[in-house]
C-alpha cells in the first residue's frame, strides 16, 4: 500500500465526479452549499465506477442546507474508507453495488449509512 498523503477533494454538489485520485480526503463544508438548493431525487455527491485506495470524509461545519446531503458510491471499489469527523446531522452515506474492503466510522453524526445491493 502506498503511504503518500491523500489529495484534498472538495467537490461541487451535483457536479460530475470522475477520475478521482486513488487517495483522497473529501471535505464537506458550508461554502460548498452557498446558493445551492436541494434537488429532490438527486445525489449531492455521486461516485460512480471509481477505484479508490483510501478516502477520508470530513465535515467540520453544521451545514445550512434545505435538504439532506447524500453521498452515494455506486459500483465503486474502495480499499479503505474513514469517516473521522461529521458535524452536520444531514449527511447520509450509501454504497450500492460497491466493494468496501475496510472501513471505520470514528465520529458518527451521519443521519444514515446504507449498504445496498
Amino acid at each position: 500500500m502506498d503511504f503518500y498523503a491523500p489529495e484534498v477533494f472538495r467537490p461541487v454538489p451535483y457536479g460530475k465526479i470522475e477520475n478521482v485520485p486513488s487517495r483522497i480526503t473529501m471535505i464537506i463544508g458550508n461554502d460548498q452549499f452557498e446558493g445551492i438548493r436541494s434537488k429532490s431525487g438527486k445525489f449531492d455527491f455521486l461516485f460512480q465506477n471509481e477505484i479508490i485506495d483510501f478516502i477520508e470524509i470530513i465535515n467540520k461545519d453544521n451545514i445550512d442546507y434545505d435538504g439532506d446531503i447524500d453521498i452515494m458510491f455506486h459500483q465503486c471499489q474502495i480499499r479503505q474508507i474513514e469517516v473521522n469527523e461529521i458535524t452536520s446531522s444531514k449527511i447520509k452515506i450509501a454504497f450500492h453495488e460497491s466493494i468496501v474492503s475496510d472501513g471505520k466510522i470514528k465520529n458518527n453524526n451521519t443521519s444514515n449509512s446504507q449498504v445496498l445491493n
